[in-house]
């Protein structure tokens, strides 16, 4: 659940509408979570043993293709009011408290909803993460460190004023690796992002060597 939690804090988006009518009434709250590849919701949906079915839109222009997860259950919807989660959080989301031995599954659950990992053109890899909320993004560096990651520096996004975003690059991506994946069921993380982390690792150790942590 820590890892769900990482997924809806960052790529989750909570509603508060009108009641519905149906045989799925609920209150008029509602999660909703979309990604462009149906595999990250499916997990999201077993783990919480949720049987509704993703929607897809084949959409044009720059979002293209995306399937969406939507949740009426409002238990669901109050629990995650409760940890923080609201309506609009963008800019105003907090860190909530999570249990040390969970950290590294809340923010696994974060990279895999809005965090990068990649190879330059020179096939130096990268990880980053950023967020609007300057609050959720500073408490998100102290527990890394805490979890016996760097600090490295962090970016302000000339597009975006509020946005901020730090990165790691070769070898504290495989500090990284193992900090999300060791001893991690397959069931808990995105395949595409840990393939690519896995490639960063592998090129690492076959160098025997690695670059510092960008600054």
């Amino acid at each position: 659940m820590a890892w769900v939690l990482g997924i809806v804090c960052t790529d989750g988006n909570l509603y508060f509408g009108r009641p519905r009518t149906d045989e799925h009434a609920g209150s008029g709250m509602r999660l909703s979570i979309a990604q462009k590849e149906p595999e990250l919701l499916r997990k999201v949906a077993r783990l919480l043993t949720c049987d509704i079915p993703l929607r897809h839109s084949e959409r044009s222009g720059i979002r293209g293709e995306l399937y969406t997860l939507q949740i009426d259950d409002q238990k669901i919807c109050r629990d995650l009011l409760l940890l923080g989660v609201h309506p609009r959080k963008s800019k105003t989301l907090k860190f909530p408290q999570v249990p040390r031995q969970y950290l590294r599954d809340f923010i696994r659950g974060c990279w895999d909803g809005d965090g990068t990992v990649y190879t330059d053109e020179r096939g130096r890899g990268y990880a980053a993460f950023g967020s609007a909320s300057a609050e959720f993004l500073d408490a998100m560096l102290a527990n890394l460190c805490q979890l016996g990651m760097p600090m490295p520096a962090v970016h302000a996004d000339s597009r975006s004023p509020d946005y901020r975003y730090f990165r790691y690059s070769e070898r504290d991506c495989t500090r990284l690796f193992h900090l999300f994946y060791d001893e991690t069921e397959n069931e808990m993380f995105l395949e595409r992002k840990y393939v690519v982390f896995q490639a960063i690792r592998d090129s690492v150790s076959q160098r025997g060597t690695g670059e510092a942590t960008d600054v």
